[in-house]
Formats: C-alpha cells, sequence, structure tokens
C-alpha cells in the first residue's frame, strides 16, 4: 500500500491507499533508525508537499530515534512486536480439515462482518483523528482483498456448522511467509479455531519450501503475544508506531 518515494519529499513514502481511504494526505518515514536532524528534513519535505499525517516507525532499541520523535512531537500510536519462528519442510502438523479450509468469495460479506468488529486494538483505532468507523471499514476492505489474492497468497476460514467464523492470511516474503490478519468470532474463541488456524498457515509455509513465518502483533496485546508463543514463535523485534499530524500546526 505505499508507493516510491515522491520528487521532493526525500525519507518519506507517500501512502496512496491509506491517503485515498481516510481522505487525507499521509505518508511514511522510509527509515527505522533517524536522528534528529534527519527526522527535522522529513517532516519539513512532508510539510512542503502537504501532507497531513506522517508515520515513523522506529526500532524500539534505538534511543535516538526515540529522543528525535518525542522532539518533534511526534505521539506514540502502538508497540508493533513481530514474531517468528523456523518451519522445517518435515513439521507435520495436524490441520483439521472439517474445520479449517481455503476461503471462497461468497466467504467475503460474512469474513467483512468479522472484520468490523475484530481489529479495534490496531494503531488507526488508538489514534483519535482516525474515524472509528473508517478503521473499521479498513480491515473490512483488506480481508475483501485478501480472499480475491490481491493483499494476500493464502487465506482459510474456520468453517463452524457451515458458517464462517474466524480467518487468517498469509503471504510469501523474500525471507518466509507472513501472517496477515488474523480475527475469530467473539462467541468462538478459546475454541481451538485460531490454533488449527495457525497450523493451516504452518503447513502452508512447509508445503511451500518457505522455511521460516513471522506475524506481527500489537505489544499491549499480551493474550495474542502468549497465543502466538504456545504456537512456537519467539519476538524477534520491538518497534515503535508514531504519528504526527502535520495539519494541526
Amino acid at each position: 500500500m505505499r508507493e516510491a518515494s515522491a520528487p521532493g519529499l526525500p525519507l518519506c513514502e507517500r501512502r496512496a491507499w491509506d491517503s485515498d481511504f481516510f481522505g487525507v494526505s499521509i505518508a511514511q518515514i522510509d527509515r527505522t533508525r533517524l536522528d534528529a536532524a534527519g527526522l527535522s528534513a522529513a517532516v519539513r519535505c512532508a510539510r512542503d508537499a502537504s501532507i497531513a499525517c506522517v508515520y515513523f516507525l522506529a526500532d524500539a532499541d534505538h534511543d535516538e530515534s526515540i529522543r528525535a520523535a518525542e522532539a518533534h512531537r511526534f505521539a506514540l500510536i502502538d508497540v508493533r512486536i513481530t514474531l517468528e519462528r523456523l518451519v522445517p519442510a518435515d513439521i507435520g502438523v495436524h490441520v483439521d480439515r472439517a474445520r479449517i479450509r481455503e476461503a471462497q468469495p461468497g466467504d467475503v460479506p460474512a469474513l467483512q462482518s468479522i472484520a468490523r468488529v475484530s481489529h479495534r486494538n490496531t494503531r488507526f483505532h488508538r489514534d483519535p483523528r482516525f474515524a472509528p468507523e473508517r478503521s473499521d471499514e479498513l480491515y473490512a476492505v483488506w480481508i475483501g482483498r485478501s480472499v480475491t489474492g490481491e493483499l494476500a497468497d493464502a487465506v482459510w476460514v474456520a468453517d463452524v456448522d457451515g458458517a464462517p467464523r474466524g480467518y487468517l492470511t498469509a503471504s510469501r516474503r523474500p525471507d518466509g511467509a507472513a501472517i496477515g490478519l488474523v480475527a475469530v468470532d467473539a462467541d468462538m474463541r478459546g475454541r481451538g479455531c485460531g490454533e488449527h488456524l495457525v497450523r493451516a498457515a504452518l503447513d502452508w509455509t512447509a508445503g511451500e519450501g518457505l522455511g521460516r513465518i513471522s506475524v506481527v502483533t500489537q505489544g499491549h496485546n499480551a493474550d495474542a503475544v502468549r497465543f502466538y508463543e504456545r504456537a512456537g514463535f519467539a519476538t524477534s523485534r520491538v518497534q515503535l508506531w508514531y504519528h504526527r499530524w502535520l495539519s494541526d500546526d
């Protein structure tokens, strides 16, 4: 969902999809480590390009980036945790094929209904400048475009009594597979749907010969972190999402 860096906007990439969806001009700083001078240059160029909101995803272990973000009035919105695990070709996980199946186009309305209420702990909801109903709709659009193959290479559905009650998306990356969206209906949580969806992703990763799989979740979502740790994942990176609304200046 990014564009290449625009002329006159060094250190930033305009987020075309985000801008169009939320109706404001948004860019993201394309470095995860910057000193005060570098961040100042990025903000200045963003302002010159009439950017309303700037994202900065900073490495949590780089103190200089954190000090620079605070000095330039970036608001800390979220903590981004990346977890990963190795997936040997002979992993041999059991996938309950009676419960877990590949998503079909006809599943999209039901999956979108789940998406609209399942991702309210993400950074778009934590930033009060984004309308909650638009943030809900973002994930509905995302799962729809994933089922069509535009934003994911595989989508699985947790099917209960013939109805989709959860989903997981995955994509191929140069360094392995990556889990994208995961959600389970509130009244189905704790019944193993999430575990079986992750098993499907592990099985697919092994079958694709990718060798490794990663997933991103929120640092404040301790339940999600523990869930992935039980599935054999371990934290590999911690980053901080900052937003700066230049339109407030």
